[in-house]
């Protein structure tokens, strides 16, 4: 699957992890939490998604982002690192099994609940904030780029 196709994959899952958090009734504070991070994961990968759709560049960024340095891989590693694309995408996939709607006969009689305890979400969240700024980040970094290449092409260097 290409990089777009990915980012679009996870965008979805993102959406349904949405849909799942507001319909739980009984969370309070942790599910607030959550929803936020999980909301700000969909902005950052359609705005990363969406630049990649209309410049070439962005789409080399979501490459790297969907790679792993061969540097951080040791011959016979065990676990070896995965890219922040796949690490997301795991770990949204995981979310939403997890907060998808009991289905058929275990439904009848069953409210929607809180599935978590709390030292789940933190490392939930800690691990949603992580990624979600290695995307930030990339966003962060072209803007800067940009913003950088006008001020040099405004200087006068004869």
């Amino acid at each position: 699957m290409d990089v777009l196709g990915t980012t679009l994959s996870i965008i979805a899952i993102t959406r349904n992890v949405v849909q799942y958090l507001s319909d739980v009734k009984s969370a309070g504070k942790e599910m607030q939490r959550l929803l936020v991070e999980v909301s700000t994961t969909t902005g950052l990968l359609t705005a990363l998604k969406t630049l990649a759709e209309v410049d070439e560049d962005w789409v080399q960024t979501l490459q790297t982002l969907a790679k792993v340095d061969d540097s951080l891989i040791t011959p016979g590693q065990r676990n070896p690192p995965k890219a922040p694309l796949d690490q997301m995408r795991e770990l949204l996939e995981e979310l939403n099994r997890t907060l998808a709607p009991v289905k058929g006969i275990r439904k009848v009689g069953q409210t929607v609940k809180w599935p978590f305890k709390k030292g789940d979400v933190q490392e939930l969240l800690a691990k949603l904030g992580r990624l979600n700024n290695i995307f930030s980040f990339a966003l962060q970094h072209d803007h800067m780029w940009v913003h950088l290449q006008a001020y040099v092409s405004q200087i006068d260097f004869s």
